[in-house]
């Protein structure tokens, strides 16, 4: 019995261990995910610019069943059925410049927060200026969840994009 008693109590003390981690893991494949996604579906609004030659905006806000996400805004800035979209899901939400962590820096001077990111027809990335579209030096994406894991998505002025990853240290 009492070798019983002292096996349960390893096996209590290693779940106890190893649950938080297992927790962490699936906190950062999420937010992971979700940064991955979207760099997905920025990089399909670019071919579709390019495709259509026209040009294309990528918003976050609500996608399909209300969940947060992002979207090719082909027909205005909220979200209707039929566009491509990628909802976030496992309480990944839009992330507020004003709480990044100052580590998570791309490394270039992106436009001003909240610039709508915009492919021209030759699948650069523009900003919409007096309504006229202008060069964009580049825009970043902030994702964000409950347990402070931070990812971010840049899209440099040549168009090229990067999933960033920030859980306390660079993953």
């Amino acid at each position: 019995m009492i070798e019983l008693v002292a096996v349960v109590t390893i096996m209590v003390i290693l779940v106890a261990i190893t649950v938080p981690q297992l927790l962490n893991v699936i906190y950062t494949s999420r937010i992971r995910g979700a940064a991955a996604d979207l760099s997905s579906l920025i990089q399909q609004a670019r071919i579709l610019a390019e495709k259509q030659n026209t040009t294309l905006p990528v918003y976050t806000g609500s996608v399909e069943t209300n969940a947060t996400g992002a979207f090719i805004g082909t027909s205005g800035s909220t979200w209707a059925s039929g566009e491509p979209d990628v909802p976030y899901g496992g309480g990944v939400t839009n992330g507020v410049v004003a709480n990044v962590p100052t580590a998570l820096s791309p490394g270039f001077t992106a436009e001003a927060a909240g610039t709508t990111l915009y492919f021209s027809g030759r699948g650069l990335p523009v900003k919409s200026s007096g309504g006229t579209y202008v060069p964009s030096n580049g825009v970043i994406f902030y994702l964000t969840d409950s347990h402070s894991d931070w990812a971010a998505v840049s899209v440099t002025g040549s168009g090229r994009s990067k999933a960033w990853l920030w859980t306390g240290s660079w993953h």
